[in-house]
């Protein structure tokens, strides 16, 4: 109705402003700690963003975040809260594939660590998976028209504000609708110090992974198989402030996802952190 349509409307716009007001608190928080004068940096560094592939199909399969190589001190307990928003969007009709996917994902990941030595840190973390259409959309085609051009993607599906379907042969292997949410699949992580840092030598440690199936998988919020990880991770403080990082690993999934084969993978990744003062790094 008229009014249900004013209300939901109205809500829509009380969202946009509170965004809004975080964007600027967020950006004059920042702008401001640029002004400041540097103090003497006694802080340890952060590490690196905890990046890794949020796309929906990505997110079945294993895949470690960033990390720095220092392990938590012993008897610590680390706790962090990540959230990622990610939009897709498909729509490729090649035989014998054909995949329509138009949703957003919240991904809410709950992270702790723990040092269980002072060389051995154990990790676990358990993620909740909400789909739906979603609120980038229109930001996105905005961007996408003012730089590179709205892609085919986009505007083929335009008229849609949710899809997700990939066929094979005719035959649906994957569907849903919007508002599902579930538990995905845990991550049990260790990470054991192999080097301390020298004069010329980095801190380096050995990581490992063991996803674990608790995913739903008719949902496809889980792959339901165990994935395996093992990898490198190196740190050096150069100049009394900077910070490299240095990452590798390697996946070997197990399974099938919707008849799918899968095969392990290799990824690397490389940050810079700048210690700014003891609580603000760059």
């Amino acid at each position: 109705t008229a009014h249900a349509a004013l209300i939901t409307r109205g809500i829509d716009i009380v969202k946009a402003r509170s965004w809004l007001l975080v964007y600027r608190v967020v950006f004059a928080a920042f702008l401001f700690s640029l002004f400041l004068q540097p103090s003497l940096a006694r802080a340890e560094g952060f590490g690196p963003f905890p990046v890794r592939n949020f796309q929906p199909f990505q997110q079945l399969v294993l895949s470690l975040p960033g990390d720095r190589a220092a392990v938590v001190k012993p008897g610590t307990v680390d706790v962090r809260l990540e959230l990622a928003e990610t939009a897709s969007i498909y729509n490729d009709n090649t035989p014998p594939i054909n995949v329509t996917v138009k949703f957003e994902t919240l991904r809410s990941g709950l992270f702790l660590r723990y040092g269980a030595t002072d060389k051995l840190e154990l990790g676990l973390e358990i993620p909740v998976l909400y789909r739906y259409q979603g609120f980038m959309n229109g930001a996105i085609t905005a961007t996408e028209r003012a730089t590179t051009g709205e892609s085919p993607a986009r505007a083929a599906l335009r008229q849609s504000n949710f899809l997700f379907n990939v066929t094979r042969n005719g035959q649906t292997i994957m569907d849903g609708g919007p508002g599902a949410m579930g538990l995905g699949d845990t991550t049990l992580m260790s990470k054991y110090q192999i080097l301390t840092e020298g004069t010329a030598m980095p801190t380096v440690s050995l990581r490992g992974a063991v996803k674990l199936p608790t995913g739903d998988r008719s949902a496809f919020f889980g792959s339901g198989s165990p994935d395996f990880g093992l990898g490198l991770a190196a740190e050096k403080l150069v100049a009394g402030r900077w910070l490299l990082f240095a990452n590798m690993t390697g996946v070997v999934p197990t399974g099938t996802i919707a008849g799918f084969g899968l095969r392990p993978t290799f990824s690397g990744l490389a940050a810079i952190e700048y210690l700014w003062s003891e609580n603000l790094s760059i």
